[in-house]
C-alpha cells in the first residue's frame, strides 16, 4: 500500500473539506484508488461507538498505530528520544483528531482491518478482486473435479477386486478334473495289466512244473525233445513277462508326469521356467504356468501321504492356481499368479502373501515326511525364506522389496526340495 511522508505541518493532511487526505493504491497493480465521500459516518460511529472527536485514550492508540502504518513516520516533528511516546504522537495528531471527520477515520480503520489477511493485501480495484475470484473459483472447481476423479478410481478398484472370469476358471477346473479322471483311467488299466501279467507268470510257472514232470515220466526219446522244446518255450515267456512286470514295477508316475531340471539358474519344471532373471527375461505366462505345475506336484504328494493342513489348501488350477485360506470363518483366496497389469502394487502384495503360504505349506510338508523317514530335504525353510546350507544364506520368497536374482535362486531352491520329495515318493509307491 502506497504512503506518503508526513509533513511538518499536520494540516496538510486535510483537504479543502476538511477531511484526511490519503493516497491508496491497489496492492496488486499499484493503481491510485479513490475512497468514496459519501461514506456515512454516522452509521460507523453509531455501529463501533467510535467517534475521532469523543475518542478515548486507547481509540486514540489504534487510530495513530493505522495512521502511522498507512502514511508513514510522523516523528519528524518530535524528537528521537519521545519517537515512542505516546503523548508526543497524539499531540501532533491531535488536530486531525479534533478537525478530521468520521470519514477520514474510518478509511483508515478499514484499509487497516482489510490489510490484516494473511493471503491477500488490500485494498484492491475492482479488476484485480475480479480476478483473485475468478482464481478461487477455479481453484475449488479442480478441487471438485479431483475429488470426483478419485472417487471414480476407488469405485473402479473397488469393482475390478470383484470382478473374476467365473466361466473361465470353470472350465480350467472341469478341463483339469477330466485330465486327472483321465490319469486315474489309465493308472487303473495299468494295475488291472500289472495284476493280469502276475497272474500269468504264476499259471505259467505252475505248467513248467507239471512240464518237467511229465519230461520225467516220458521214456521215449521223441516225447523228450518235445517236452524240452515246450519247456523252453514256456521259460522264453516267463522270462518276458518277467520283464516286462519288473519294468512296470520300476514304473514311477510321479516321475513320468513331473520332471525337474535347471537351465541357467532357474528352475523348470514340466518345461516352464519358475523365475526370471535380468538378461533372461521369461514372461509371466510361463512363471504362472510353472507355479501351476508345482502346486499340482506338492498337491498330488499330500494325496499320496493323507497330508492335509487345517484351515489351508492348494488349488491347482494351470496358470490361475491359487491359496485357499480360512480365516475366522471367512475364506481368502490368494493368486498364486501375476500378469503384471492392473493394480501393480495390490497384485503383488497378494501374490507374495500366496508364495509365502506355498512356502509354509512346504515346511509342513517337510516336517510330516522326516517325521516317518529318514529323508531330509537339503534346504531348510524359515518363515518366508528357504535357506542355503552351503553358506547359510536366506533368499526370500517375495517378489516386493527383493532382487530377480534372489527370487529366482529362492523359487530354483524350493523346486530342489520338491525333487528330493519325488525321489522320496517313487519307494513309498514301491511299498
Amino acid at each position: 500500500m502506497a504512503t506518503s511522508s508526513v509533513m511538518s505541518q499536520p494540516e496538510k493532511y486535510f483537504s479543502k473539506e476538511g477531511t484526511v487526505s490519503v493516497n491508496i493504491a491497489c496492492e496488486r497493480c499499484s493503481m491510485p484508488l479513490r475512497v468514496p465521500n459519501d461514506l456515512n459516518s454516522n452509521l460507523f460511529s453509531q455501529k463501533t461507538g467510535l467517534s475521532c472527536q469523543n475518542a478515548k485514550e486507547d481509540d486514540d492508540i489504534v487510530f495513530i498505530e493505522n495512521f502511522q502504518m498507512m502514511t508513514g513516520s510522523i516523528d519528524n516533528g518530535i524528537s528521537r528520544n519521545k519517537a515512542n511516546d505516546y503523548k508526543a504522537k497524539r499531540d501532533i495528531l491531535r488536530p486531525l483528531l479534533s478537525k478530521s471527520s468520521d470519514l477520514g477515520r474510518l478509511n483508515i480503520e478499514l484499509l487497516g482491518l482489510m490489510s490484516g489477511s494473511p493471503k491477500v493485501d488490500h485494498p484492491l480495484c475492482q479488476d484485480c478482486a475480479d480476478n483473485i475470484l475468478d482464481n478461487v473459483d477455479e481453484e475449488f472447481k479442480a478441487d471438485e473435479d479431483d475429488i470426483e476423479e478419485y472417487r471414480q478410481l476407488l469405485l473402479r478398484l473397488e469393482m475390478e477386486s470383484e470382478e473374476e472370469d467365473v466361466d473361465e476358471l470353470k472350465k480350467e477346473l472341469q478341463k483339469y478334473e477330466e485330465i486327472e479322471a483321465r490319469l486315474q483311467g489309465e493308472l487303473s488299466v495299468m494295475e488291472t495289466e500289472k495284476n493280469q501279467i502276475k497272474e500269468l507268470a504264476r499259471g505259467l510257472e505252475r505248467d513248467c512244473g507239471i512240464l518237467e514232470e511229465e519230461m520225467n515220466e516220458m521214456c521215449p526219446e521223441r516225447q523228450y525233445l518235445l517236452s524240452k522244446d515246450d519247456l523252453c518255450s514256456f521259460q522264453n515267456q516267463i522270462t518276458y513277462v518277467k520283464n516286462r512286470c519288473d519294468k512296470l514295477d520300476k514304473t514311477d508316475a510321479f516321475r513320468l508326469a513331473f520332471q525337474i531340471l535347471c537351465d541357467n539358474d532357474i528352475g523348470v519344471i514340466n518345461g516352464y521356467r519358475l523365475g526370471r532373471l535380468p538378461n533372461i527375461l521369461v514372461t509371466w505366462s510361463e512363471i504362472n504356468a510353472a507355479w501351476g505345475q508345482t502346486v499340482l506336484l506338492l498337491h498330488s504328494l499330500s494325496k499320496l501321504i493323507n497330508f492335509t493342513l487345517e484351515n489351508f489348501e492348494l488349488v491347482p488350477m494351470s496358470n490361475r492356481s491359487y491359496v485357499k485360506l480360512v480365516v475366522s470363518n471367512e475364506v481368502k483366496l490368494l493368486p498364486l499368479f501375476y500378469f503384471g497389469d492392473g493394480n501393480k502394487t495390490i497384485k503383488l502384495m497378494e501374490f507374495d502373501q500366496a508364495m509365502v503360504g506355498f512356502l509354509n505349506y512346504l515346511q509342513k510338508f517337510k516336517e510330516a515326511i522326516e517325521e516317518e523317514d529318514t529323508i531330509r530335504l537339503p534346504y531348510p525353510i524359515q518363515r518366508n525364506k528357504i535357506i542355503d546350507g552351503r553358506n547359510g544364506n536366506a533368499y526370500s520368497v517375495k517378489l516386493q522389496l527383493n532382487t530377480e536374482e534372489n527370487w529366482t535362486r529362492a523359487l530354483k531352491f524350493v523346486l530342489t526340495n520338491l525333487r528330493w520329495a519325488l525321489a522320496w515318493s517313487s519307494k513309498i509307491i514301491a511299498k
